[in-house]
């Protein structure tokens, strides 16, 4: 029963296009490919935390790659690329949107303990900036290297119910905000085929500038940027090694940043 449970967890998790750090390592050896296509929409601009409406829809694609390799039974590491173009008032941008190297480190295995604690683990990454236009309100990014750290907590509650937590920090260089970062979720294992899941992700920029105030200069790269984030993900299985999943997100609440609406299709490859 456990590996059933591993598998689906690690399937759920690996399918969201917004996918967090996960306890649930999977299967030493096994090498996961995704491929993600994502479009953005905002009509709606947080200058500090008030709503402003935009002169047009700020529009972005982005196509992403990403792979994951379980190196033992507790460390899984991951490579991320994107590629995006925006477009906001006949003003358009494209390029690389940087690489993600990271690392998970499972400190704590629930499944082979009979205490009710959750899985445990320790997550690292490095991002590498892309190479696109900077400081613009419909730049794909900030323009910014960074490392960050977290800490995961994972419980499978039965074989149908799971839920998780992570809590980390994001240094940043060229003088982006650091930020402070909260992600949760819930899973739900319908049918031996189809899962779903729920999450909330909390960005807490560690700066004080916003749009238009001061210290503002026009450059949308200094601003203290904060994100609540809400998304809903369906995942089918075709077979053990196919799946896709579909993914509806919308920024909820934010400071200095667009109000978004987010839809994405990831296609999963286990080998």
């Amino acid at each position: 029963m456990n590996k059933k449970v591993i598998g689906s967890l690690a399937l759920l998790v690996s399918g969201s296009a917004v996918a967090d750090g996960s306890t649930w390592i999977g299967t030493p050896g096994n090498t996961t490919l995704s491929i993600s296509h994502v479009n953005q929409t905002a009509n709606t601009l947080f200058v500090a935390d008030q709503k402003a409406n935009l002169p047009d829809d700020l529009e972005q694609s982005t196509q992403w790659l990403n792979v994951s390799h379980v190196l033992s039974d507790n460390l899984n590491t991951e490579l991320k690329l994107g590629y995006a173009d925006s477009d906001f008032n006949n003003d358009g941008d494209s390029g690389v949107t940087g690489a993600t190297l990271g690392a998970t480190w499972r400190l704590r295995d629930e499944f082979l303990s009979q205490s009710w604690l959750p899985s445990v683990a320790l997550r690292g990454a490095i991002n590498i900036a892309g190479n696109y236009q900077e400081g613009e309100v419909n730049s794909i990014g900030d323009g910014a290297n960074d490392v960050e750290i977290s800490v995961i907590a994972g419980k499978a509650v039965n074989t149908m119910l799971a839920v998780s937590g992570e809590i980390g920090y994001r240094l940043r260089d060229s003088g982006v905000d650091d930020d402070l970062f909260v992600n949760l979720n819930g899973y739900l294992q319908l049918t031996d085929k189809l899962g779903a899941s729920l999450g909330y992700h909390l960005v807490n920029a560690q700066g004080d500038i916003d749009i238009m105030g001061e210290g503002f200069n026009g450059d949308f790269t200094v601003v203290a940027e904060d994100t609540s984030l809400a998304d809903i993900n369906v995942t089918y299985q075709f077979n053990h090694q196919f799946s896709v999943t579909g993914t509806r997100a919308e920024i909820i609440d934010g400071k200095n940043t667009s109000k978004s609406r987010i839809s994405a299709i990831t296609l999963s490859y286990l080998f």
